[in-house]
């Protein structure tokens, strides 16, 4: 008997200790996992400080190439405005070889008018965030085209674009739309799927999403060719009597679509120089002046005098918005400026077409009546800023 519980005794002592070497040993298998852990931990630290680093140096990398291409756009358009100028100097010295002729002839010379040239004359004293507004309905080959002409020749660097998608349908627009997101991240694009009102989509965009002290009115099929186009507005909007600036803008056949509003002889607005070369050397037509109106298809105003106007009316929804809008600021004592150092193409109406059904003159007929009960005493007075002969 006592041997059987010594024999008992003895075994669950083997299986005691053989059950405590099996946890010595478990004991060692862990250590050695947590040693491992710490070792691999460490690996991980090495390389998330390795992967910082380099983050960091592209960083750094990416603001020197921010800073050369600025430079870049700087000396480009540096070499465009010596180009306009030598081609100014060739005319002038073919003007004195004609001058000299007329004069050996009639032995005197008039002078006549001639094209200003306009040096980079904007050291602006501050550069504040420019907020452009580009509402659009599909037409995608449209919207790369203006979004496009903005980033890759604008030298003003501190803007936004907010693209605003106005019931778009296609597939290749929404394409589109990413994908120019994803190539500047100053592009932002956003939905307003309500009937068409130009008035409501600009006040919708600015009310919600614009940052800027300074808002640019943009159309979709607008195609920005001077690099200096946001100093030249800027350098006008930044007075403090100054309200509205608009673009010179060309039709693709290089004529005048846009260069200043009048007034025709039934009190209607027009564009004036409408369809003079885009080359003519009409005075006006090349140099900053003051009108009753500028469009919208490309204009600036300070988003301050835009708000204490009451922004665009939206019981003009295609039409005259703009010269509402310019008229309201002039009645605050602002004054409208035209210049001809903004300049664009503008592929007008290929986005909405032209008014040339009943419905689209019936209701342009109708908000000419509105601007007509708003500002009589403009429409029905002579323009203070231009003369007849050029309506």
């Amino acid at each position: 008997m006592i041997e059987e519980q010594a024999s008992i005794i003895a075994s669950s002592k083997a299986i005691v200790q053989n059950r405590e070497q099996q946890l010595e040993d478990r004991k060692k298998e862990l250590e050695n996992k947590e040693r491992l852990i710490e070792e691999q931990a460490s690996i991980i630290a090495s390389y998330k400080a390795i992967v910082q680093n380099r983050e960091q140096q592209l960083e750094d990398r990416k603001k020197d190439i921010e800073v050369n291409i600025k430079l870049i756009k700087q000396k480009e358009a540096s070499i465009a405005l010596l180009d306009e100028e030598v081609l100014f100097l060739k005319e002038l010295a073919q003007s004195m070889k004609i001058k000299n002729r007329i004069k050996k002839i009639f032995g005197f010379y008039k002078v006549p008018l001639k094209k200003k040239f306009q040096a980079n004359t904007y050291p602006l004293e501050t550069e504040p965030l420019v907020s452009i507004i580009i509402p659009f309905k599909d037409k995608p080959e449209l919207l790369k085209c203006v979004v496009e002409s903005i980033i890759n020749k604008t030298n003003y660097s501190h803007f936004e674009i907010i693209g605003i998608s106005n019931n778009s349908q296609e597939e290749q627009t929404f394409k589109e739309m990413k994908r120019l997101e994803q190539i500047d991240k100053r592009v932002q694009f956003y939905q307003y799927n309500e009937p068409f009102n130009f008035s409501k989509i600009n006040n919708y965009a600015i009310n919600n999403y614009a940052k800027g002290e300074y808002i640019v009115f943009m159309n979709n099929d607008i195609e920005v060719i001077s690099s200096l186009w946001i100093e030249a507005l800027l350098s006008e909007a930044l007075k403090e009597d100054v309200g509205a600036v608009g673009a010179k803008l060309y039709y693709e056949n290089d004529t005048i679509q846009h260069a200043g509003v009048s007034l025709n002889a039934n009190f209607a607005p027009i564009h004036i120089f409408h369809k003079q070369k885009r080359h003519s050397q009409e005075k006006r037509l090349n140099s900053v002046g003051q009108y009753l109106a500028v469009t919208a298809a490309l204009a600036m105003l300070s988003r301050e005098k835009f708000d204490l106007v009451g922004q665009f009316d939206e019981n003009l929804s295609v039409a005259y918005n703009d010269v509402d809008l310019c008229f309201k600021l002039m009645k605050k004592g602002y004054k409208n400026i035209f210049t001809p150092y903004c300049e664009a193409y503008h592929y007008e109406s290929l986005s909405r077409g032209y008014e040339d059904t009943p419905q689209k003159q019936e209701r342009l007929l109708n908000e000419k009546n509105i601007l007509m009960s708003k500002h009589k005493d403009i429409l029905t007075a002579k323009d203070p800023f231009f003369s007849n002969e050029g309506k």
